[in-house]
């Protein structure tokens, strides 16, 4: 998806750092802010907020990201694997 994205710009490297530093950070996050909650409220209220993140990421994510593919291009230089290709074609 940041081949896609950044196809032609010369950004790949700095795109994917960012997409690492952002996953690194989420990860150390994730720990003190659940670990936070979990001491103060306990163990249900904290996977109910960390569910809850998820699921408005996971919204985000449907709703905001285009499709990255060139459509033309990857029809043309695509063979159609299975007759469900065909079908979709």
């Amino acid at each position: 998806m940041i081949g896609d994205l950044t196809r032609g710009s010369g950004h790949f490297n700095f795109a994917l750092g960012i997409g690492a530093t952002s996953v690194g950070s989420g990860a150390a996050l994730s720990n003190l802010v659940d670990g936070t909650v979990a001491h103060l409220v306990g163990y249900g209220a904290a996977f109910l907020m960390l569910a809850g993140i998820a699921t408005m990421e996971l919204m985000l994510f449907a709703l905001a990201m285009p499709e990255t593919r060139d459509q033309r291009r990857s029809r043309a230089n695509a063979a159609p694997t299975s007759g469900l290709d065909t079908a979709l074609l």
